[in-house]
């Protein structure tokens, strides 16, 4: 790809992103084009419909929540310093918001949950590997609970980093950071034991694939 065509693609994911956030994901595309300032036939050349611009924000947003797991992994690797494993669990808290956060969040999850698309897979797997590496390395250094999962603590933030509705732009980044504070809290290794069985990513695809088969071979499958 030609610089300057990487360029158009890159501006046109983050008007894009920044625009499923205030707006939502049903936002004409003409007007994505426009915030990128690039015609909307150059944006319908990179991206022919909606689900192929959805999986490329996605894919946007899971690469750079990689690289800052990966970051911190390779800062706790160099060092054994507890404030920087402190850091690297604040970095990616603070990855997760800022590349998630929104109104957009939830149908973007749900809409791209059900393409066919390999490379979303892959990105979708790869920062989930990262996420589980470092959560491994910050339960070593007794940043996190032993009892939960990796999934489970990117669930969590997915979670916190959707305002609740209704609630106006204004107030909407504080109670994120002040939701974050309480999970952040829960996930310390001083607290209470957890119940219940620590949820894994291949336990909620097999609940998803139960799902999607129907109730009948949802149930062979589950028995299998």
């Amino acid at each position: 790809m030609r610089a300057d065509a990487a360029r158009n693609r890159q501006t046109l994911l983050v008007a894009a992103r920044q625009l499923f956030v205030e707006q939502g994901v049903d936002v004409p595309l003409d007007v994505v084009a426009r915030a990128a300032g690039v015609g909307t036939a150059t944006l319908y050349r990179r991206f022919p419909d909606r689900a192929s611009l959805l999986s490329a924000v996605a894919q946007l947003s899971l690469a750079e929540c990689r690289a800052v797991a990966e970051a911190g992994l390779r800062s706790l690797e160099e060092t054994t310093a507890a404030a920087d494993a402190e850091q690297a669990w604040q970095d990616l808290l603070q990855a997760v918001v800022r590349d998630w956060v929104g109104p957009y969040l939830l149908t973007l999850v749900r809409s791209t949950a059900l393409l066919d698309d390999p490379a979303l897979d892959e990105a979708r797997r790869g920062t989930l590997g990262a996420i589980d590496r470092l959560v491994d390395a910050l339960r070593a250094r007794g940043v996190l609970r032993g009892d939960v999962t990796s999934f489970e603590v990117w669930s969590l933030l997915l979670a916190v980093a959707r305002p609740l509705p209704g609630v106006p732009g204004s107030h909407a980044a504080p109670l994120v950071q002040r939701h974050l504070q309480v999970v952040v809290a829960g996930l310390r290794p001083t607290g209470a034991a957890l119940s219940g069985v620590p949820v894994t990513q291949r336990d909620a695809e097999a609940a998803a694939t139960r799902l999607a088969a129907g109730p009948v071979e949802g149930q062979a499958a589950a028995a299998r």
